[in-house]
């Protein structure tokens, strides 16, 4: 009885793989391949039964593979496509797939559709290649999903797609790729993923760890209002194409280091609850955290070339020290090139550790008329102050007075005060300058004095009455015409230059 029993499932057995075998043969590239009609092969998987494993290899399947039509909405048996080539069209709409669905080096000559598709089991498309159009929209993957080095030639969709567990490392879209609104509630993996065409993942969530260490996007590449509410990692990725991260939200640590952008990068609106770090990158281009919040201390530790945007970003701290230079050294190296522009208008830190050379002439202002940056002058000027880094700080006020000047014209009186702050003391920061412009005075009204028609003096005694007028010394009223308004005129700026004594003394101090 046992015997019959055993024979009779071996006969069963039997008849499930018949169902696959290929009646002819064909050669594709000097490879002999079984071929079997596209009808026998969807008959095959809408009669075979739970528990039973489909296997092809080597073959060939001739015709367009189309579900909707065929009445195929269900396939029980795991499925194993192994060096399988699918001639036509393939369209599996719909379908639910409840055991394993295993394939590696398919090809699919004129494009695969699953859409709205589910895969109860655990599904791989490794090292396979798809010519046409590829959909997997609004699909749902329950458990692992592996397109781990598979090419995906035109576009390509994941538009609402739902992943437990997705593997796409090395998996290369060589048009535009789609990830709209889809959900990878597992783990998942990009490591060196090639993104040739335009990459779309707007509203996506990672619900938990993501990788996309070693990435290549050469295109277009949009993170848009993004969620990664698990760990994040780009490390070593590479940007040839503009990347935005624009009002994505970091739930736990993101890490972007030694990646070199080399067209604009924008993180703008989004928000950082955990630490991030760009260590080791270089931006080339400008560079948009405009907005940002972070919940925890920046420090960028990265290179910029272009502009670095950090207008009404905030948060607990932010270091603009280089990695090699976390001291407060004389001369740091800066993070921002000659060419760079640092936008700081409105960003709240708590702190900000810098050293006024690595920003000296890098503050760039969005405003034709150059006001916003007044204010930013200022803060920086009391975080100087605060530290206690008077030299920095009087440079930095320096430059705040050189903006300033920078936007007047000679029709306004403050051009004329600033414009004699500069030469005396440069603006109450230089305290040698307002001696060699004292001096300068002396000689150049002795040289006036000497000069007046009818004034027989010699030009010591000239140097001799300058000095008088200048210091307030025996003026008397007997000075008249032309040498007594020179006289008045060098009183005054010598009282002016007494009051800037005074005051640059006291600001050095």
């Amino acid at each position: 009885m046992r015997f019959h029993t055993a024979l009779a499932i071996l006969l069963l057995a039997t008849t499930a793989h018949a169902q696959v075998v290929a009646k002819t043969d064909t050669t594709i590239k000097g490879q002999t391949y079984a071929k079997i009609n596209a009808t026998d092969f969807i008959t095959a998987l809408r009669s075979a039964k739970a528990g039973t494993n489909l296997e092809y290899r080597t073959t060939a399947i001739d015709g367009p593979v189309f579900a909707p039509t065929a009445g195929l909405d269900t396939v029980h048996a795991s499925l194993s496509l192994i060096d399988v080539i699918f001639l036509g069209e393939v369209v599996l709409n719909n379908v639910v797939f409840t055991a394993d669905l295993r394939g590696e080096k398919v090809e699919f000559r004129r494009g695969l559709s699953a859409l709205k598709s589910r895969f109860n089991a655990d599904f791989s498309l490794r090292q396979s290649i798809s010519r046409r159009h590829t959909s997997f929209k609004q699909a749902l993957f329950a458990a692992e999903s592996d397109f781990s080095n598979s090419t995906f030639q035109q576009t390509t969709s994941f538009i609402e797609t739902h992943f437990a567990q997705a593997i796409f490392s090395h998996a290369r879209f060589a048009s535009e790729v789609y990830f709209e609104r889809s959900v990878f509630a597992a783990e998942s993996d990009f490591k060196d993923a090639f993104f040739e065409g335009n990459a779309h993942f707007k509203n996506v969530h990672f619900k938990s760890d993501i990788h996309f260490g070693g990435a290549r996007f050469i295109q277009r590449t949009r993170f848009w209002q993004s969620i990664f509410s698990g760990p994040s990692t780009f490390d070593n990725a590479r940007s040839r194409g503009e990347i935005s991260f624009g009002q994505t939200v970091f739930g736990q640590k993101a890490r972007f280091r030694h990646i070199t952008f080399v067209h604009p990068v924008s993180f703008a609106g989004a928000v950082f609850h955990r630490p991030v770090t760009f260590s080791g990158s270089h931006f080339k281009k400008a560079a948009d955290f405009s907005g940002v919040r972070f919940h925890e201390d920046l420090d960028l530790n990265a290179d910029f070339k272009s502009a670095l945007d950090l207008r009404h970003s905030r948060g607990p701290s932010l270091d603009l020290l280089p990695a090699n230079n976390k001291g407060y050294g004389t001369n740091p190296d800066s993070t921002l090139t000659d060419t760079a522009r640092l936008y700081l208008q409105q960003a709240n830190f708590s702190r900000i550790a810098f050293r006024w050379p690595q920003i000296a002439g890098r503050l760039a202002s969005a405003d034709s008329t150059g006001a916003d940056l007044q204010p930013v002058y200022a803060k920086l000027h009391h975080r100087l102050m605060a530290e206690g880094l008077a030299s920095d700080a009087r440079s930095c006020f320096a430059a705040a007075m050189e903006h300033r000047l920078r936007y007047l014209d000679p029709t306004q009186i403050a051009w004329y005060g600033l414009q004699l702050w500069r030469l005396t003391t440069h603006y109450g920061t230089d305290l040698v300058r307002l001696v060699v412009f004292i001096f300068a005075c002396l000689i150049f009204f002795g040289l006036l004095y000497r000069l007046i028609p009818g004034h027989p003096i010699g030009i010591a005694d000239c140097l001799y009455h300058s000095a008088l007028s200048f210091f307030h010394l025996g003026l008397r009223s007997e000075t008249q015409g032309l040498a007594g308004w020179l006289t008045l005129a060098q009183t005054l700026i010598g009282w002016i230059c007494l009051g800037l004594f005074v005051a640059t003394i006291s600001g050095l101090r």
